[in-house]
């Protein structure tokens, strides 16, 4: 017999298993209702996209409730633009992870605000938020429009500049795009559209589209939005020219982009000087806009001569490129601001981007050109190293030696007007040598 006050194998297993039995029927008659004794309270939320077209795909966030004591409240309020649209309630009786959605009808920065409670008062509140993109294909039919009521020449040098400058100040849309890589937003451009990747890179693209709308037919060739491939197929046409070329009105550049070594980026040559040349690009901070370059300058990479694509579609033409504008060279002739705030932009337009604001009367600049278009008179100024262009009315240009009639000319000992011997003449502080014998 066991020896008293100790009991067997056999009684201490069944004693066990009868406080194991005892305990799973008194946990489900009593369930734990301290908070503190089945953990703290949390919430999770994290959005189902960065963003959604709206009319087309739910919005949704995934939300995660642990701890606490269920059953849990949860409150989701959809807002955008600082305005709740909808606040969607739901009650869950375990701890776990769900999905509350709304299907978004509005455009812009959609804010998921939601609020959970447990069954003892606990309050926990996370917010997440997902744009709202729109597809906003432009009509074809409406620009189309505008286009025919350009007047083409048949002269592909003047046509592609003249359906380009039609383009100008078009920008990518904001409210239908796609997140990159590095999380900027990439919006759909016409020319994307057309070419079948609504959210592509477009510089290319930009040309292929213009080509095409001036009845060049050469654009079914190069109708690609790849910059390289421009390259490849301008060069098996034999009309590549490397930086040495002097460009004409209608050419093509290429272009290195700035923090690169390899050619990523084209437009066409509005204008040319001896010394610059003028573009309208596609894809420029998202825009079609004016940009202007030395010649010597490290981006360009070459051209392809409009002329060379004409002579190889066998398409006619004159000796002398067409005149887009009237561009007289000045050749870095000091000029001199003549009024207070007056800005110098990026393009012979009073809407292009502006590169210098408010610069003060007496600022100097050199001026490289004068350009007429549209009856309006700018001049192609350097300021600081950058090139733009200010209005010619704002500017006095300090004239040659056959033009000094207002300049105080005179001869440095006899201060008389009229010159025997060589002459000096201050304008705006810098002497201008004139030969001897002028009289002003």
């Amino acid at each position: 017999m066991p020896i008293s006050g100790s009991y067997s194998a056999m009684e201490l297993r069944r004693r066990g298993v009868l406080i194991l039995c005892l305990s799973i029927l008194l946990a489900w008659f009593f369930p734990v209702t301290d908070a503190s004794a089945a953990g703290t309270f949390t919430l999770g939320v994290k959005r189902g996209s960065s963003y959604v077209y709206i009319n087309e795909k739910e919005m949704f966030v995934t939300v995660t409730l642990e701890g606490g004591s269920a059953p849990y409240t949860v409150e989701a309020d959809f807002s955008v633009g600082g305005e709740s649209r909808e606040v969607i309630e739901k009650t869950f009786s375990h701890a776990g992870t769900y999905t509350i959605s709304r299907m978004p009808r509005k455009g812009g920065e959609w804010k998921i605000t939601v609020t959970a409670r447990d069954s003892q008062g606990a309050q926990k509140k996370r917010s997440v938020e997902i744009k709202g993109s729109t597809r906003s294909y432009d009509t074809e039919e409406a620009y189309q429009d505008g286009l025919e009521r350009l007047k083409l020449t048949g002269d592909w040098r003047a046509d592609l500049v003249t359906v380009a400058q039609f383009q100008l100040g078009y920008r990518e849309s904001t409210s239908d795009y796609i997140e990159g890589g590095s999380g900027e937003e990439i919006g759909a451009t016409r020319y994307g559209i057309w070419m079948g990747d609504p959210y592509s890179e477009w510089c290319a693209t930009f040309l292929a589209y213009s080509m095409m709308k001036a009845g060049m037919t050469i654009a079914d060739d190069l109708s690609y939005a790849d910059v390289i491939k421009w390259l490849e197929i301008i060069t098996d046409m034999g009309a590549y020219h490397r930086r040495d070329y002097q460009p004409q009105t209608g050419d093509i550049v290429f272009l290195i982009p700035k923090n690169t070594n390899f050619i990523g980026h084209m437009g066409v040559v509005e204008f040319a000087t001896e010394n610059t040349i003028g573009t309208i690009e596609g894809n420029v901070s998202g825009a079609v806009a004016r940009r202007t370059y030395y010649l010597g300058d490290e981006r360009i990479a070459g051209f392809a001569s409009m002329e060379s694509l004409m002579g190889y579609e066998g398409v006619p033409f004159s000796g002398d490129p067409p005149v887009v504008f009237e561009v007289d060279d000045l050749n870095d002739r000091p000029g001199y601001i003549n009024r207070g705030k007056v800005n110098m932009r990026g393009g012979t337009d009073s809407g292009s981007e502006r590169l210098f604001k408010n610069l003060t009367k007496g600022t100097r600049v050199m001026v490289m050109a004068e350009i007429t278009i549209n009856d309006e008179d700018w001049l192609q100024v350097d300021y600081q190293g950058t090139l733009g262009y200010i209005m010619s009315k704002y500017v006095d240009v300090d004239p040659d030696t056959e033009d000094l009639s207002s300049c105080g000319c005179y001869d440095e000992e006899s201060e008389e007007r009229i010159c025997e011997d060589e002459c000096v003449c201050f304008c705006h502080g810098d002497a201008l040598h004139v030969e001897a014998d002028r009289a002003f």
